[in-house]
């Protein structure tokens, strides 16, 4: 543990990062209908550019933990945070629709990493008795960067400055990536219980889907995610 950089700042550090990881959804919700009008030829395939982040999760989210517990949350984290960043900086160019699908698919790994690792150095960071409270302020930070791109960054926002609101999401993710290598401890590895061994994404999919014990979370936050990210997408349209 970094001595100089008191516990509170790091998991502050940590939800800054779940800030970065929701605004890869929000960026494309919160201006939908901008990027509409940056490409004016295509219809519901728009549509793509956000399940294709929700996608990658839900092939590759039930494995990401044995990956962050085999290289370490930390480096799993910093990684995640610089191939968003690259991701973002590249999308600030407006590349041609297939190719920013592309880049929604690579971007969803990154997505995917963050939202494992981060709460997982957060319980590892947090004293005991104060677990709670550092989960409660992480469980927050969806919908507070929804608010803060719909609030204080949209006013600024115009078709001609979409590139500038995704180099900037660039720009965050790049910056606390950096401050997490430099000031993030590095916690110590969890090993693998005795007899226990890796099974690929289809075995660990039968077993998860066999079993409504463990099926059931992921079933209520797959409505969850339905409602709340399609609704913030679509329903301002409709609106006055």
């Amino acid at each position: 543990m970094n001595a100089r950089v008191p516990k509170p700042l790091l998991i502050l550090l940590l939800w800054f990062a779940g800030l970065g990881a929701a605004a890869q959804f929000a960026k494309i919700a919160v201006p939908f209908g901008l990027f509409r009008q940056a490409y004016p030829d295509l219809g519901t395939e728009l549509g793509w550019l956000l399940s294709l982040v929700s996608l990658v999760g839900a092939i590759l989210g039930i494995v990401t933990g044995s990956v962050v517990g085999r290289f370490g949350a930390k480096r799993i984290l910093v990684s995640g945070l610089a191939l968003g960043a690259l991701i973002s900086f590249w999308q600030a160019m407006l590349p041609s629709f297939p190719s920013m699908l592309i880049s929604r698919v690579v971007e969803g790994t990154s997505h995917l990493t963050i939202v494992v690792a981060a709460p997982t150095l957060i319980a590892q960071i947090s004293d005991r008795r104060y677990v709670g409270a550092a989960m409660t302020l992480w469980s927050t930070f969806f919908g507070v960067s929804f608010a803060v791109v719909a609030w204080g960054i949209m006013p600024f926002v115009s078709v001609n400055s979409l590139a500038s609101l995704l180099a900037g999401h660039g720009a965050f993710l790049l910056s606390i990536g950096i401050l997490a290598s430099m000031f993030l401890p590095n916690a110590k590895t969890p090993q693998p219980a005795p007899g226990a061994r890796d099974t690929g994404v289809l075995v660990a999919h039968r077993r998860a889907y066999a079993s409504p014990f463990i099926a059931a979370p992921g079933a209520g936050w797959l409505a969850y995610t339905l409602t709340f990210v399609s609704l913030l997408a679509l329903l301002p349209g409709q609106l006055a």
